[in-house]
């Protein structure tokens, strides 16, 4: 009992702290000191008992509010009859309280008298426990009032059990028959014809008019209920056998996009070969461009090495006419200087001729003289026929070095011909390398995009494939679709002989 009673006070307790606390904000929000001052906003509490005599009017027993651990307002008294202001908090209120900053609740001798007590932290705006607020109730004035409020609680109910064993006995004698009817009504219901037409008798204010009365409504609703369900019934057999012709049309369907799917699945897997086929070949020709590409450049570098060497060569063969043309130069040179030879060859014959002449007319001293003379011109006879020796030669020289001039200037003419025609050579194989690299990359392009198609195919095939395994699902949902159409029609049929076994308010067709 001990317990019950200090929860029930603890309960009390806190309603008066809750309305403590609220006087408290409606005169400013903000706790806090200033000047040793306890102030809510602007309000003052320091020996202001306005919010502790509230409490006192409204709920009785005693309030305080401490700052820190002083109580500085407060309706408890003090012996000689004066408030109990100055006095501190102590003992383990304090501990829970201003130590912990937590709410205390339980019995706390004050000024040496047992209280039944609650107490709540006072903080400000940054959470500092400045004080505190106190309700309580002395607990033997608590017990009395409780002993006082037993004894009436017991009496009035005594005087009240009687009265109503009285009331109760006449109520039930008249209850009787109108409940009898009721239950007439509703064992028609469970057992007879399941008449839901018929209504009671709720004319009567009492409880069994009101029963009767909400009896009716509930009728009504039932009513209400099983035509609708009626109603019901016979769109679901409607809706079933729907369900089931569109299931089996859905599953004439579904066979038959199964059947297209596959024949797109084997179309598919034969183009996902052929593109692979088509990439192979791709990579061959790919592959044979390369090397054309190879042997092209590597023609068109022996092209360029070949014109390097025909320029090689007509700068020699040029360097050789000139020379050929000295020598014609100098065999000309030699031609006039035999020419010269003969002409000496000449006047020493002719001066050999007159010293012989002048050799006989001087006679046997000009013996040895003619001797002489004869020796020179035979000596100008071999001169003059060797020098004729040497200008058929040289003349033969010449015509062969012109011969050979003119040889070598259509050789270097030709020569020329086969550098331009070496050069466009070089410019048509540079021409096709460029042509074979714009095939191989167009060929790379293709065996790119067949290799693409390839797995686009490939990847068609699987999506096919899982299509048609959605669709053997779906073929089997819509089997299953139709065994449930027929399920529901014949739960229809057996909710609508259910229904039929209720009489309903026929409608006005």
């Amino acid at each position: 009992m001990q317990k019950e009673l200090s929860s029930k006070a603890e309960a009390a307790l806190q309603s008066r702290m809750k309305t403590m606390q609220y006087l408290l904000q409606s005169k400013g929000s903000e706790m806090h000191i200033a000047d040793g001052k306890l102030l809510a906003g602007d309000y003052p509490i320091n020996g202001n008992f306005e919010i502790p005599d509230r409490i006192k009017e409204l709920f009785g027993g005693a309030a305080t509010i401490f700052m820190q651990d002083e109580r500085i307002s407060t309706n408890v008294l003090k012996p000689d009859g004066s408030r109990a202001v100055g006095t501190k908090l102590k003992g383990p209120a304090y501990d829970a309280v201003i130590g912990q900053g937590k709410p205390f609740s339980g019995i706390v001798e004050i000024l040496g008298v047992p209280y039944f007590t609650a107490y709540q932290p006072v903080v400000d705006r940054d959470g500092k426990v400045i004080g505190a607020l106190y309700v309580g109730e002395k607990v033997s004035e608590y017990l009395a009032v409780y002993e006082r409020l037993k004894y009436v609680v017991a009496g009035i109910a005594v005087v009240l059990a009687a009265g109503l064993s009285f009331v109760t006995l006449l109520l039930v004698k008249q209850s009787l028959l109108p409940l009898g009817r009721m239950c007439e009504m509703i064992e028609d219901i469970a057992h007879g014809e399941g008449d839901l037409t018929k209504r009671l008798d709720d004319s009567s204010h009492d409880e069994i008019g009101e029963v009767a009365k909400w009896l009716n409504v509930f009728m009504e609703k039932l009513h209400l209920i099983i035509d609708r369900t009626a109603q019901t019934t016979h769109r679901v057999a409607a809706a079933s056998a729907h369900l089931h012709t569109t299931a089996e049309r859905m599953a004439l369907g579904t066979d038959r996009v199964a059947e297209q799917a596959g024949s797109v699945a084997t179309a598919g897997e034969q183009m996902s070969v052929t593109s692979g086929d088509i990439a192979q070949n791709c990579a061959r020709a790919a592959e044979g461009s390369r090397q054309t590409s190879e042997a092209a450049a590597s023609g068109a570098r022996v092209v360029d090495e070949t014109i390097v060497l025909m320029n090689n060569i007509a700068s020699r063969v040029k360097e050789s006419a000139q020379t050929v043309e000295s020598l014609g130069t100098r065999s000309e040179q030699i031609g006039e200087i035999v020419g010269t030879i003969e002409d000496i060859a000449d006047q020493t014959n002719l001066l050999a001729l007159n010293a012989a002449i002048e050799a006989a007319r001087a006679g046997d001293q000009g013996r040895g003289f003619a001797v002489v003379a004869d020796e020179v011109r035979a000596l100008a006879e071999r001169t003059s026929k060797a020098t004729r020796e040497i200008s058929d030669m040289i003349r033969g020289i010449q015509q062969e070095i012109g011969t050979a001039v003119q040889a070598m200037h259509q050789g270097v003419h030709e020569v020329s011909k086969g550098s331009d025609k070496a050069a466009e050579s070089g410019q048509a194989l540079q021409e096709i390398l460029v042509m074979i690299n714009d095939v191989t990359g167009q060929i790379h392009q293709v065996a790119t995009a067949a290799e693409e198609q390839t797995a686009t195919t490939t990847e068609i095939s699987g999506n096919i494939h899982q299509i048609n395994t959605v669709l053997a699902q779906t073929s089997q949902g819509v089997q299953e679709s139709a065994q449930a159409a027929n399920q529901l029609s014949s739960l229809s049929e057996d909710l609508r002989q259910i229904v039929s076994q209720f009489k309903l308010l026929e409608k006005a067709a």
